[in-house]
């Protein structure tokens, strides 16, 4: 009897999952004023990797290497994001720097690494000590004028 009833849920949850192959695509609507969207460029991933690597010597260098979720994760979404296929290049700044990071894909997963990163002082000045970390302890929040 337990027999049964076992096989009779299993074959329901097979019956299940057949059926959901029989769903519409999904059909997505864009918001008033965004952008609109690309086949050739990659969407970010919707979450870091499984082990992101952290920069704990607050050297923006040790970003070499990091996958765009990471980046994200770490210093928030970039003030500024330009497409100049096969690059992406983002921008950080605070009222002190400007920190550029350029993406590349990588052909093993189709995903993009940080290869090469720039930190600037603002208007040719020199970077001030702690500009780095400020960007890292306030991410998401890259203010400062142009």
């Amino acid at each position: 009897r337990v027999r049964a009833l076992a096989l009779a849920a299993l074959a329901a949850l097979v019956a299940g999952c057949d059926a959901l192959g029989a769903l519409p695509p999904l059909q997505l609507e864009r918001r008033p004023g965004a952008p609109a969207w690309r086949p050739d460029i990659a969407p970010l991933p919707a979450r870091p990797s499984p082990e992101p690597a952290f920069v704990a010597d607050l050297d923006p260098s040790a970003l070499v290497g990091l996958a765009r979720a990471d980046v994200a994760a770490l210093l928030g979404p970039p003030r500024l994001l330009r497409r100049d296929p096969p690059a992406e290049m983002w921008q950080y700044r605070n009222e002190g720097c400007v920190l550029h990071l350029f993406l590349y894909p990588v052909p093993a997963d189709a995903g993009y690494e940080v290869r090469h990163v720039e930190l600037r002082g603002r208007a040719g000045a020199p970077v001030p000590a702690r500009c780095y970390a400020g960007l890292i302890d306030a991410p998401g929040d890259a203010g400062g004028a142009g």
